[in-house]
């Protein structure tokens, strides 16, 4: 209790520092802080202000068969406080090149998200905001916040029985994150989704540790799950790129293993590929 108690500690001294020297000029959808509210000496911050967005989704919501299903039922009887339009594959596509644009930007910026996943990411239209942008990592300041679903399996303990982060965040990670979301926004299902039952006994793992051993949905050996689209639905060289990069073993640039599938060529940055591909899939 002690040592969890100084941690926290030392944790709010940091989030006194990196507040004072967030980066400014982020790209326009990042909701990020702006003005400081500092104690009546004017030392300590105690909390700061941010842009409102009103009429706006978490992206988990895009990503979810049943709720996107059920949202569009509504619309149908004109029940408008949920989404205000059916979100077809083609919305979902001009979303995530929107977010990549996002993501792009702020890794031009030395920034790098770490944290991302779908539930910090809110969706107006076709359009994708980034939040809790003070978790942010820049400059000398980690991100030490993760999330299961969406942390890179290399920056784990491979001998762990679930992923939990113990290296620092990288742009690469970044990426891991946005391919497992719009993997999930477009075929409905987690990269480790399905019931891995193995031949061998030995070979069994703990669902939660599949990520660790890269068993993604694509293994032979994994049943895939019914509520999902079928892979089919996808043209096949982005399956390929999900199908490698999510099971990429022995470590090595997300971004240059990301360019070598679609071209051979680990030169041009991890986006261009993935903006590509998401043309070829309208």
């Amino acid at each position: 209790m002690v040592e969890a108690q100084q941690g926290a500690r030392e944790r709010l001294a940091l989030h006194q520092q990196k507040l004072r020297q967030f980066p400014q000029s982020l790209p326009e959808r990042v909701i990020s802080p702006q003005a400081l509210v500092m104690n009546q000496n004017g030392q300590r911050i105690l909390g700061y202000t941010m842009p409102l967005l009103t009429h706006a989704e978490v992206l988990l919501r895009y990503c979810d068969l049943r709720r996107r299903v059920k949202d569009h039922c509504r619309r149908q009887v004109g029940d408008h406080r949920k989404f205000q339009q059916a979100v077809d594959t083609q919305a979902v596509v001009d979303l995530f090149l929107d977010l990549h644009e996002t993501v792009s930007k702020l890794h031009f910026a030395d920034v790098v998200i770490g944290d991302f996943n779908d539930l910090n990411i809110l969706v107006q239209g076709t359009q994708a905001f980034v939040i809790d942008a003070d978790s942010f990592q820049f400059g000398s300041f980690p991100c030490s916040v993760f999330t299961a679903r969406f942390v890179d399996p290399l920056l784990c303990d491979p001998q762990g029985t679930q992923p939990i982060l113990c290296r620092p965040y990288c742009w690469e990670s970044d990426w891991y994150a946005f391919t497992v979301m719009l993997m999930q926004a477009l075929l409905f299902v987690n990269p480790y989704g399905g019931v891995y039952k193995p031949s061998d006994p030995a070979q069994r793992l703990p669902q939660a540790a599949r990520p660790l051993h890269r068993v993604t949905v694509f293994h032979p050996q994994v049943r895939y799950p019914k509520p999902a689209l079928p892979c089919d639905r996808l043209p096949k060289p982005l399956l390929i790129i999900f199908a490698r990069c999510l099971s990429r073993i022995g470590g090595g640039s997300f971004r240059d293993r990301y360019w070598k599938i679609c071209t051979g060529t680990p030169v041009r940055p991890v986006g261009w590929s993935m903006l590509a591909l998401l043309v070829q899939a309208v």
